[in-house]
């Protein structure tokens, strides 16, 4: 019975990190100067729900977040560097660790097609280059007035905006 469960773990974490690649979901590579940090929480599913899941289709969730992941830079201020999990809606912080944050990274969100909306409580300064590009669902998004550097390509391909 034991095998069992570790067994559905294992396939269930494997299921989960097929998902966030299909989505095109980033982990970030580590800058040598920065410190590395990042949110993600993975809701716990029970094994009668897990059973479930894997006998029926998944559909997209409607009005769920990515996991928005951060890092300190070495001015001492966050960036949105990336995102983990599956839905269609993130929002981004004003703060992160007690830091500002103030930049979205070079290609943070490129190429996730599921994400619609942005919910920005950031002054963010900076949009980095490709920053959205290919984010074919993105249908709105409202340049905050501290932006002052939108990068080349930031919205590339974004054919609903």
């Amino acid at each position: 019975m034991m095998k069992m469960r570790r067994i559905i773990a294992i396939l269930c974490t494997a299921a989960m990190l097929l998902s966030v690649t299909a989505c095109g979901g980033k982990e970030t590579g580590s800058k040598p100067s920065d410190e590395k940090s990042s949110v993600s929480s993975e809701p716990t599913v029970s094994e009668e729900s897990k059973e479930n899941d894997e006998s029926s289709e998944k559909e997209p969730v409607k009005n769920a977040e990515f996991d928005v992941l951060y890092e300190i830079n070495a001015d001492g201020d966050a960036e949105v560097v990336g995102y983990s999990g599956e839905g269609n809606q993130i929002t981004i912080s004003s703060s992160y660790e007690g830091c500002d944050v103030v930049r979205i990274a070079d290609s943070a969100f490129e190429n996730c097609t599921m994400l619609e909306s942005i919910i920005m409580w950031a002054d963010i300064e900076e949009i980095g280059n490709s920053a959205f590009k290919g984010c074919t669902g993105l249908t709105e998004f409202s340049v905050p007035s501290e932006t002052t550097m939108i990068g080349h390509n930031a919205f590339e391909g974004c054919t609903n905006l």
